[in-house]
Protein backbone atom coordinates (compact mmCIF):
# COMPACT_ATOMS: atom_id res chain seq x y z
CA UNK A 1 0.00 0.00 0.00
CA UNK A 2 3.01 2.52 1.05
CA UNK A 3 4.49 1.62 -2.71
CA UNK A 4 1.08 2.14 -4.16
CA UNK A 5 0.77 5.53 -2.63
CA UNK A 6 4.50 6.35 -3.11
CA UNK A 7 4.07 5.61 -6.95
CA UNK A 8 0.78 7.52 -7.37
CA UNK A 9 2.28 10.54 -5.64
CA UNK A 10 5.45 10.37 -7.73
CA UNK A 11 3.78 9.95 -10.56
CA UNK A 12 1.64 13.41 -9.60
CA UNK A 13 4.56 15.11 -9.07
CA UNK A 14 6.31 13.93 -12.74
CA UNK A 15 2.71 15.46 -13.99
CA UNK A 16 2.51 18.74 -12.29
CA UNK A 17 6.20 18.91 -13.54
CA UNK A 18 5.24 18.50 -16.81
CA UNK A 19 2.37 20.48 -16.44
CA UNK A 20 4.19 23.57 -15.06
CA UNK A 21 6.85 23.60 -17.20
CA UNK A 22 6.81 26.11 -19.98
CA UNK A 23 6.43 25.14 -23.91
CA UNK A 24 7.80 28.53 -25.18
CA UNK A 25 7.75 26.44 -28.76
CA UNK A 26 5.04 28.51 -29.81
CA UNK A 27 6.97 32.01 -28.60
CA UNK A 28 9.88 30.55 -30.19
CA UNK A 29 8.36 30.05 -33.57
CA UNK A 30 7.16 33.91 -33.45
CA UNK A 31 10.18 35.28 -32.11
CA UNK A 32 12.04 33.54 -35.24
CA UNK A 33 9.35 34.60 -37.88
CA UNK A 34 9.15 38.20 -36.51
CA UNK A 35 13.14 37.78 -37.16
CA UNK A 36 12.39 36.65 -40.20
CA UNK A 37 10.05 40.10 -41.26
CA UNK A 38 13.10 41.96 -39.47
CA UNK A 39 15.70 40.57 -41.72
CA UNK A 40 13.84 40.74 -45.29
CA UNK A 41 13.00 44.57 -44.73
CA UNK A 42 16.67 44.89 -44.00
CA UNK A 43 17.41 43.06 -47.34
CA UNK A 44 15.36 45.45 -49.10
CA UNK A 45 17.04 48.17 -47.38
CA UNK A 46 20.71 47.01 -47.75
CA UNK A 47 19.81 46.56 -51.96
CA UNK A 48 19.14 50.85 -51.63
CA UNK A 49 22.14 51.73 -50.04
CA UNK A 50 24.25 51.29 -53.16
CA UNK A 51 21.23 53.65 -54.45
CA UNK A 52 22.11 56.23 -51.93
CA UNK A 53 25.79 56.42 -52.40
CA UNK A 54 25.33 56.56 -56.08
CA UNK A 55 22.30 59.40 -55.84
CA UNK A 56 24.36 61.25 -53.21
CA UNK A 57 27.20 62.04 -55.92
CA UNK A 58 24.96 63.03 -58.62
CA UNK A 59 23.70 65.30 -56.29
CA UNK A 60 26.71 66.66 -55.21
CA UNK A 61 27.80 67.29 -58.30
CA UNK A 62 24.14 69.16 -59.74
CA UNK A 63 24.72 71.16 -56.03
CA UNK A 64 28.39 72.21 -57.48
CA UNK A 65 27.05 73.34 -60.43
CA UNK A 66 24.19 75.21 -59.76
CA UNK A 67 23.18 78.45 -59.55
CA UNK A 68 20.34 77.53 -56.75
CA UNK A 69 22.33 74.54 -55.24
CA UNK A 70 19.77 74.27 -51.86
CA UNK A 71 16.97 71.76 -52.78
CA UNK A 72 20.31 69.14 -54.36
CA UNK A 73 22.42 69.91 -50.69
CA UNK A 74 19.25 69.09 -49.28
CA UNK A 75 18.39 65.87 -50.98
CA UNK A 76 21.68 64.88 -50.23
CA UNK A 77 21.32 65.46 -46.77
CA UNK A 78 17.97 63.48 -46.37
CA UNK A 79 19.67 60.65 -48.06
CA UNK A 80 22.94 61.19 -45.88
CA UNK A 81 20.45 60.86 -42.99
CA UNK A 82 18.59 57.63 -44.45
CA UNK A 83 22.26 55.74 -44.45
CA UNK A 84 23.25 56.89 -41.11
CA UNK A 85 19.73 55.68 -39.38
CA UNK A 86 20.11 52.47 -41.62
CA UNK A 87 24.00 51.88 -40.25
CA UNK A 88 23.00 52.98 -36.47
CA UNK A 89 19.93 50.54 -36.77
CA UNK A 90 22.08 47.63 -38.05
CA UNK A 91 24.48 48.52 -34.98
CA UNK A 92 22.00 48.25 -32.37
CA UNK A 93 20.10 45.23 -34.00
CA UNK A 94 23.48 43.41 -34.27
CA UNK A 95 24.51 44.20 -30.47
CA UNK A 96 20.92 43.48 -29.34
CA UNK A 97 19.11 40.73 -31.40
CA UNK A 98 21.89 39.77 -33.29
CA UNK A 99 24.26 38.36 -31.11
CA UNK A 100 21.81 37.09 -28.72
CA UNK A 101 19.42 34.84 -30.42
CA UNK A 102 21.14 31.86 -29.68
CA UNK A 103 19.73 32.78 -25.87
CA UNK A 104 16.09 32.36 -27.39
CA UNK A 105 16.43 28.79 -26.75
CA UNK A 106 17.28 29.45 -22.88
CA UNK A 107 14.74 31.83 -22.38
CA UNK A 108 11.67 31.33 -20.48
CA UNK A 109 8.63 32.53 -21.40
CA UNK A 110 8.29 36.06 -19.80
CA UNK A 111 11.72 37.23 -21.12
CA UNK A 112 10.39 35.58 -25.01
CA UNK A 113 7.56 37.71 -24.52
CA UNK A 114 9.80 40.36 -23.64
CA UNK A 115 12.18 39.76 -26.74
CA UNK A 116 9.37 39.43 -29.20
CA UNK A 117 7.40 42.56 -27.76
CA UNK A 118 11.37 44.10 -28.47
CA UNK A 119 11.53 42.42 -31.61
CA UNK A 120 7.88 43.73 -33.04
CA UNK A 121 9.52 47.20 -32.35
CA UNK A 122 12.32 46.83 -34.29
CA UNK A 123 10.30 45.63 -37.32
CA UNK A 124 8.01 48.82 -36.65
CA UNK A 125 11.80 50.68 -36.60
CA UNK A 126 12.97 49.37 -39.37
CA UNK A 127 9.42 49.93 -42.12
CA UNK A 128 9.68 53.35 -40.84
CA UNK A 129 13.22 53.82 -42.10
CA UNK A 130 11.83 52.10 -45.80
CA UNK A 131 8.85 54.78 -45.66
CA UNK A 132 12.39 57.16 -45.45
CA UNK A 133 14.75 55.64 -47.32
CA UNK A 134 11.74 55.76 -50.33
CA UNK A 135 10.85 58.68 -50.05
CA UNK A 136 14.19 60.38 -50.15
CA UNK A 137 15.22 58.40 -52.95
CA UNK A 138 12.57 58.87 -54.95
CA UNK A 139 13.17 62.90 -54.15
CA UNK A 140 16.54 62.64 -55.35
CA UNK A 141 15.76 60.62 -58.51
CA UNK A 142 13.27 63.34 -59.30
CA UNK A 143 16.01 65.82 -58.83
CA UNK A 144 18.66 64.29 -60.85
CA UNK A 145 16.17 63.57 -64.00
Amino acid sequence: MILKKLWVGTLSLAFLALSCGEDTSKQQEEYHAVFKDVMDVHDKLMVRMTDIYEYSKELQKIADTSAAPQPYVMAKERLTKSDSNMMDWMEHFGDEFVKNKSAIKKMNSQQLEAQITDLKEELKQVQDMQTEMTASLASAKELTQ
